[in-house]
């Protein structure tokens, strides 16, 4: 092992000039590693491209070398004002009618704002329901419509003619585009028998699609309707959009099907709401190849597409995101938050910052049927926590444990049903959830 020992003063002036003249040679070095490329990069002759005021554009070739890298400075390039610019993205996005219907600006992209955890403040005092008196619903009036409601007729209502009259077009487009010569052009009228025969294809669910046009099986309104080479031509080559003009900066995954999505969510929108409305997720089972599925464990169907829907009680669908992750599009009656509505739901005790309420193992002894609740300073919203086979959390900006009363439920170790003390937030969600169960049970 070899031992150390202190320098002593001359063998440390030495040590120093040593580093003073290899810190000087490392610097020539990178000076001339810089003239070299310099004189790489220096052109012989430069073209400069200039406009004159008649607007024709004239090269001149400049002979002389530049003698120097800081020569690029005195190089004045002409001012693009906002204007110039803003008439260029006009220009653009008016070269096709999907870009102009779909481009989203920047400014106009709705922005989610939430309070911080750290400035959610909660006290613990009684909170009763306290609704607010401007808030008051109005039934929708009655429809009049006597005429006979047939399911085609439901069905152009969300699909009308100006759709297909689009879908054949681009539809038209793309085989174009692809230069398939042999491709027939489509009609309105054919892509109508091909929507429909996928609703028939998911109402019998046979295994393989050449069996709908088997004789064997007897379907001959597959086989009557459309050929099933035709069938297979025109499902290769269904189009929307034009796929060309999708915007450099687009994150949508489900562009190619926008049209179609939105078409049907204004349909929706138009139909009057019900009082009790409530948002749930929906899984829409798909195994295949596409980057929004998701996977949900626990759930009948894990795998597959999963969709938030607005729907009232009764079951029918007002509303409905399909869920893509972070780029997710959101509009802005979905992030508005000023908006005059009385809402309950079950939610997670970390997101609330953790409110000063006692734990499960505590709930668990105080027995079932406990609650407790505490509300936000600004008094807007109120937490409750309540034990029934386990701990349910709870919030409201309307009501928290206010006029309770008893719930029936069944009692493992008595073998039979008891009454439990239930809040009256509880009951009111119970109400009015289970819209989206109920819409997924008919489809």
């Amino acid at each position: 092992m070899a031992s150390r020992r202190q320098l002593n003063e001359e063998e440390i002036l030495d040590a120093l000039e040593r580093d003073s003249d290899i810190e000087e040679d490392y610097e020539n070095d990178a000076e001339d590693a810089v003239e070299c490329v310099v004189e790489k990069i220096r052109p012989a002759k430069s073209k400069v491209i200039a406009r004159n005021d008649t607007g024709v554009e004239n090269a001149t070739e400049v002979e002389e070398d530049i003698e120097d890298i800081e020569d690029f400075e005195e190089l004045e390039l002409p001012e693009i004002s906002e204007e110039a610019i803003a008439g260029v993205a006009a220009e653009w996005l008016n070269s096709s009618d999907i870009l102009r219907e779909n481009a989203i600006s920047l400014e106009e992209t709705p922005v989610i704002q939430c309070t911080k955890k750290k400035e959610i403040k909660w006290k613990t005092r009684m909170a009763c329901t306290f609704k607010s008196d401007k808030i008051q619903f109005t039934a929708p009036p009655a429809d009049g419509n006597t005429t006979e409601r047939t399911p085609y007729s439901f069905f152009v209502k969300y699909l009308d003619d100006e759709f297909f009259v689009k879908a054949v077009y681009y539809t038209n487009i793309y085989a174009t585009q692809k230069g398939d010569l042999n491709f027939k052009p489509c009609t309105a009228d054919e892509i109508r028998v091909l929507i429909a025969q996928h609703i028939m294809m998911s109402c019998f669910k046979l295994p393989r699609v050449r069996m709908y046009y088997d004789r064997r099986w007897n379907l001959t309104f597959f086989s009557n309707s459309m050929t099933s080479n035709r069938f297979y031509s025109l499902g290769k080559r269904l189009h929307l959009t034009d796929i060309s003009a999708r915007p450099s900066g687009c994150k949508d995954r489900l562009f190619k099907v926008r049209p179609i999505i939105e078409q049907v969510r204004q349909r929706l929108q138009e139909l009057p709401l019900e009082e009790n409305l409530c948002v749930d997720e929906q899984i829409i089972p798909f195994k295949g190849k596409f980057m929004a599925k998701q996977f949900i464990k626990g759930k009948p169907c894990p795998w597959g597409i999963k969709v938030y829907f607005l729907c009232g009680k009764s079951g029918m669908p007002y509303d409905f995101i399909i869920y893509q992750g972070s780029s997710t599009p959101l509009d802005d009656i979905v992030v508005k938050t000023d908006r005059d509505i009385y809402a309950a739901g079950t939610v997670r005790s970390n997101r609330f910052a953790n409110p000063p309420l006692p734990d499960k193992n505590v709930m668990s002894k105080r027995g079932r049927g406990s609650a407790v609740q505490c509300i936000k300073e600004n008094e807007k919203v109120i937490f409750i926590r309540w034990y029934d086979n386990k701990v349910v959390n709870l919030a409201s900006n309307f009501v928290g444990i206010g006029t309770a009363d008893k719930a029936r439920r069944w009692d493992k170790d008595s073998q039979g049903y008891i009454e439990v003390f239930r809040p009256e937030v509880v009951r009111l969600y119970n109400e009015s959830m289970g819209g989206v169960d109920l819409l997924h049970q008919m489809i």
